[in-house]
């Protein structure tokens, strides 16, 4: 199973929910944040398109989720953003040196 990063048109679909969800009922009250995959390898293995696929969903994923809704929180001044993270850390990690 390949894993698939965020893409513009993933980008485009959460500012697009962010507004429609406010549309509807006039402010947002949390974001719950918890897409992304983790990806262990070995220095000497890591496969780059894999890394960097990994990287664009977990960081820029999780940045364009925030930036689509903070201008809603903003104007309301209120809000909050969960992001969850991935309990991947709390496995032997020791041989892998490729994590985001």
């Amino acid at each position: 199973m390949r894993a698939r990063s965020a893409s513009v048109e993933c980008i485009n679909r959460s500012m697009a929910m962010d507004s429609c969800v406010y549309q509807h009922f006039g402010r947002l009250d949390a974001i719950l944040y918890n897409a992304g995959y983790g990806y262990m390898s070995a220095v000497e293995e890591i496969d780059l398109v894999e890394a960097q696929a990994n990287f664009d969903t977990n960081v820029f994923g999780t940045l364009s989720v925030i930036q689509a809704a903070l201008p809603f929180l903003r104007d309301q001044r209120s809000g909050h953003i969960i992001t969850l993270s991935s309990i991947g850390m709390s496995s032997d990690i020791c041989r892998c040196s490729a994590n985001a």
